[in-house]
């Protein structure tokens, strides 16, 4: 299979079929010179006088939008373009250009450069992204940011290494995070559970424990009782996810796979803090709507 000057180097160093994904992550997240097999895409021939051909619908994209009208995360980057055309029967990867702006300003745009290549036999899509322009860049949420503390440039440089698909890299900055920041994790998640009622003393000594370990692996396995419903992530703990995920790169030096553990790895922390976040705003707002109540019935009960 080629994929073209470029590509072709590229894709010598990941010998049989590339790793999925949807076209919108391709866009989306994923680096740079790696080949993709596209899945949930939907191929149809072109009827005309030209055969050969097929054409697919490109996805409505999230990215982050700088404009001073948005400036966050859009769910609606729409592709200016309402089909991209291939040739079907041709041997080498195609050239392709496609642009996508975004719905809520109309003003910004992000443009991408990539290779395709149509496997009519397996009826398989394969993409190489090859640039894009503004570069592929990862935005820390306010959250997270405040999760890894004082680790945050060392963050970045991990979010740098992952948008130019040096995985090794990636994994190494983000595990270096989770063991700086450790305590701090630990202490956000005691906060949560010292509103539950009644409050799990089981697991708040447990937590206490793991704070004394130097590790983060060593600490999580110190935490034998389940976390509160509100901090599991797909009814999973995010503590065990972080821990497996954490154990795999670190017996693996392929840098395909380390890429991809490091993804899950942020993803994972993200929405970890995300419900962090929310159980704790949550608590707040209760609290408050009950001191309301409480000062309104003293009110009336003093007149």
């Amino acid at each position: 299979m080629e994929y073209g000057n470029d590509a072709a180097i590229m894709a010598d160093d990941s010998p049989g079929k590339p790793p999925e994904t949807t076209l919108s992550e391709f866009f989306e997240s994923k680096p740079a010179y790696m080949a993709f097999t596209i899945t949930e895409v939907t191929l149809q021939p072109i009827a005309g006088p030209l055969p050969g051909r097929i054409a697919f619908k490109p996805p409505v994209i999230r990215l982050w939008c700088d404009s001073d009208e948005c400036d966050g995360l859009r769910t609606m980057f729409d592709p200016v373009n309402d089909y991209e055309v291939i040739e079907e029967k041709e041997p080498k990867a195609q050239d392709r250009y496609i642009e996508f702006v975004c719905r809520n300003c109309t003003r910004s745009r992000k443009r991408y450069v990539y290779f395709v290549e149509y496997n009519a036999g397996k009826k398989e899509l394969i993409a190489v992204k090859f640039g894009e322009y503004p570069p592929l860049s990862m935005h820390l949420p306010s959250r997270l940011r405040k999760l890894v503390g004082t680790d945050q440039e060392k963050f970045n440089k991990g979010l740098k290494s992952e948008a130019q698909g040096l995985g090794v890299g990636a994994f190494a900055y983000y595990r270096q995070v989770l063991e700086n920041q450790k305590d701090r994790l630990i202490d956000e998640i005691i906060k949560v559970v010292n509103l539950r009622s009644p409050v799990p003393q089981e697991l708040l000594e447990e937590l206490e424990q793991a704070k004394r370990e130097t590790r983060f692996t060593s600490a999580v396995e110190k935490i034998k009782h389940g976390l509160p419903e509100v901090l599991l992530i797909n009814s999973q703990n995010p503590l065990t996810l972080l821990h497996k995920a954490l154990s795999e790169g670190l017996h693996n030096g392929n840098d395909e796979e380390c890429l991809e553990i490091a993804q899950d790895i942020r993803v994972v922390l993200s929405e970890f803090s995300e419900q962090l976040q929310t159980a704790l705003k949550d608590d707040q707002e209760l609290k408050k709507a009950v001191s309301r109540i409480q000062n309104r019935s003293k009110k009336h009960s003093d007149k």
